[in-house]
């Protein structure tokens, strides 16, 4: 297996820019009614909101807990933020059931306003929750909360998200999307990389090309955790299957897959030193290999989840006879969310 170049970014220790939400505090909410209690743990200052991409079930950050008195008991107003104008908020989740909990979302759109429910319990309220970050406009999706029970009080509010929206150069314009390699795309102009569209048509091609009644490779997760580009982008090149190369207008990214020899390369080619090939022994090749995807099928009895873990597999044909030893390979792939599209994961590794 060859090595390949890292040369294409130099190392980082930040995310992909995100808004620090600086306007919310750590703290506990408890509020109380008729002997009855429900905690609640609002984000921390300057947590940030994640990057969501594809369709996922994940919990929101409570950016403010509001208790308002009214006749017969309370309710509260609570922010669930996250960055960017995602596609839909679908629905609320609370104990594996689908909730009931009455709510306004707002999509991180550049024209959304200000809440009402929060203009009118919160003294002075006038927060679009838009802005500007790095000399770019920028809104953060959220949504508010009114809960009349402490019953139904989440005590970390969890929804089913359509993400992002993704610039598409086959089309011109700004689209839901769960195509890795979008995605692997969106995250390197994140950093501050330029992308050659057209010579990444093939890679963004190949991800949505049709295998059976889906598409070939697909991809919906979280990213809220601090880390170098540099492993994200690694991360999503294993969901995207390519490779990411230089070229005179930004990078380009190639499908992992076979093709026709564009060129012929000898020795004459390659810069003494500059190239280094290695393999795997053969003994520490997995003949038997594992992947655990997300299952979107909520568990028996249940409406909204949660989601869970499942696996798909591929053996080697000569374990069949015994004539490879049997070696195992686990791979964990949340983004997926498909048996058929797993099982040519667990194929091609």
């Amino acid at each position: 297996m060859g090595t390949r170049s890292r040369s294409w970014q130099d190392t980082q220790t930040a995310t992909p820019p995100r808004t620090a939400i600086e306007r919310i505090a750590y703290r506990n909410a408890i509020i109380a009614s008729n002997q009855e209690k429900a905690t609640a743990t609002v984000a921390a200052l300057g947590s940030r909101a994640p990057l969501i991409y594809g369709r996922v079930q994940t919990k929101g950050l409570i950016g403010s807990v509001q208790a308002v008195q009214f006749e017969g008991g309370y309710y509260l107003t609570m922010l669930a933020m996250r960055r960017r104008e995602i596609t839909a908020i679908e629905e609320l989740v609370a104990a594996g059931e689908t909730s009931n909990i009455e709510r306004s979302d707002y999509l991180g759109t550049a024209t959304q306003g200000v809440d009402p429910w929060l203009a009118a319990t919160v003294p002075g309220y006038a927060d679009t929750l838009r802005g500007t970050f790095n000399q770019r406009a920028i809104a953060i999706a959220y949504s508010v909360l009114k809960i009349q029970s402490t019953d139904n009080f989440p005590s970390a509010p969890t929804a089913v998200i359509r993400g992002l929206k993704l610039y598409d150069p086959r089309t011109g314009i700004v689209v839901y999307s769960t195509n890795p390699a979008l995605i692997l795309a969106d995250v390197l102009v994140r950093s501050g990389e330029t992308i050659d569209w057209t010579a990444s048509l093939p890679a963004i091609n190949y991800c949505d090309e049709e295998v059976g009644s889906a598409p070939r490779w697909t991809c919906s997760l979280v990213i809220n955790s601090p880390a170098d580009v540099y492993d994200h982008v690694e991360m999503l090149r294993a969901y995207a299957h390519c490779l990411i190369d230089h070229t005179a207008t930004g990078l380009r990214l190639v499908p992992d897959n076979a093709t026709n020899v564009s060129r012929a390369l000898t020795s004459s080619h390659i810069l003494a030193g500059s190239l280094t090939i290695t393999r795997p022994a053969r003994r520490e090749t997995p003949t038997y290999v594992r992947v655990g995807f997300t299952d979107t099928d909520p568990p028996a009895g249940k409406t909204g989840g949660p989601w869970g873990t499942a696996y798909a597999t591929a053996a080697h044909a000569g374990l069949a006879t015994n004539t490879v030893p049997w070696i195992e390979g686990a791979v964990s792939l949340p983004g997926i969310q498909d048996f058929q599209e797993a099982s040519r994961s667990a194929m091609s590794d």
